[in-house]
């Protein structure tokens, strides 16, 4: 094949303009410190940036809402400590109470009230704008206190506060109001799927007001279709005369989870009779059922509800009625109960900082392979920009020895 001239001139022009580019590109890298500046560079590279770029995103929004959540549980844990300080105020108090004489008692009666005010206090402490316990509601004081009663504000305070600490992984980050502060009941085991329609399952509980009285509470699952059961409670006190009673619908799923209560997705029963003062979160959750001989168990975690127990004991004082052993216990098993809670919010805290140290690490990791996909090695390319320069500067002296000259070149 014979090479032409023309044909010369075409493959240096080629080849000059590619000096051209290379250059430009070198310089534009060494600029941007990039080495892919547009898809077109590279658009496997660009698939990979991408992808990296997005999880390094994820990562560092769980590393954020993980900083915030710790520190909005060291103000949970302070609140908790200062309810503990308090409530072991009270038992001293209390103890002392059983050598003191009847003309001392509104002097403790006292020292209980300044007790029960800064446990509302605490009660209603807030980080960030939120109520630590106000479980969903953020818009008043959880707790009022109305005259001689503390009330709850909201029936949100047995909201879970949740943050996302990985793609598919929400965390419970706060403790609700309810949990603290009110009577709980637990009810866990299964249900018999196999049973009859008709088939009943009872147990009882005892309760107490917050005067320490006790009744009796009978709870009973009727199952009246598959996957469906009827819920009936029933309080009654020692004459066996019934103080509230209520009756709730059950469903569950397929896989024996509880699925609603009354159709509404909820897992626990608020039961309050305002004539006795009883409080009582009866939480089915851990309930199931399945094929099997159906076992119900009880966990009460409290008895009573320790704000109306204390202003019942302060109102006794000021009558010189000195607390019954019952009011002492509910004092007693509410500060172990903050103690467990105290404890609870520790086990989050601790969770949260592992999890904060994966994601550092994975942090890390990312950056590294963002960094190998994306960042220019500046040595390299200066020695490359070196070269390139070097072979455009030759190519310019090398187009006036092979290019056709013209009438310019002679003038």
């Amino acid at each position: 094949m014979r090479v032409t001239d023309r044909i010369l001139q075409q493959t240096f022009l080629y080849n000059l303009e590619k000096h051209k580019v290379d250059t430009q590109n070198i310089q534009e890298q060494i600029s941007t410190r990039s080495k892919v500046n547009r898809p077109s560079d590279s658009p496997a590279g660009t698939s990979r940036i991408l992808r990296l770029q997005n999880q390094l995103s994820g990562v560092t929004t769980f590393q954020k809402n993980i900083e915030s959540a710790q520190s909005y549980l060291d103000a949970t844990a302070l609140s908790l400590e200062g309810i503990t300080s308090e409530v072991q105020n009270v038992l001293v108090n209390l103890a002392s109470i059983n050598n003191a004489s009847v003309n001392d008692l509104n002097s403790y009666a006292s020292k209980i009230g300044m007790s029960i005010e800064a446990m509302l206090n605490f009660a209603n402490s807030k980080f960030d704008e939120q109520y630590l316990f106000g479980g969903t509601n953020h818009s008043t004081d959880p707790f009022v206190k109305n005259g001689s009663t503390i009330d709850a504000s909201s029936s949100e305070l047995n909201g879970e506060q949740k943050i996302r600490i990985a793609t598919n992984i929400n965390q419970k980050i706060n403790i609700t109001g309810n949990e603290l502060f009110f009577p709980s009941l637990k009810q866990t085991g299964n249900l018999d799927s196999s049973s009859a329609v008709g088939s009943v399952v009872s147990n009882t509980v005892k309760v107490l007001d917050p005067d320490g009285n006790e009744y009796d509470m009978n709870i009973s699952y009727t199952k009246t279709a598959a996957n469906t059961y009827t819920l009936d409670y029933d309080i009654v006190d020692a004459g066996m005369t019934s103080v509230t009673s209520g009756s709730n619908t059950l469903v569950f799923n397929a896989n024996g989870a509880l699925s609603t209560i009354d159709g509404n997705n909820e897992e626990s029963i608020f039961i309050e009779d305002s004539a006795t003062g009883i409080k009582l979160d009866l939480n089915i959750k851990g309930l199931t059922e399945k094929s099997a001989s159906a076992q119900v168990f009880s966990n009460q975690v409290q008895k009573a509800d320790i704000f109306k127990t204390l202003l019942s004991i302060k109102e006794g004082l000021e009558n010189g009625i000195k607390p019954n052993s019952n009011q002492v216990k509910i004092v007693e098993e509410f500060s172990q109960h903050v103690i467990n809670k105290t404890s609870e919010a520790g086990s989050i805290m601790n969770k949260l900082s592992s999890t904060g140290e994966l994601l550092s690490n994975q942090s890390i990791e990312l950056q590294e392979l963002l960094g190998n996909e994306r960042d220019v090695d500046l040595a390299e390319a200066i020695m490359d920009l070196n070269n390139t320069q070097f072979n455009l500067d030759m190519s310019y002296k090398i187009s006036s020895m092979i290019l056709p000259k013209s009438l310019m070149d002679f003038l």
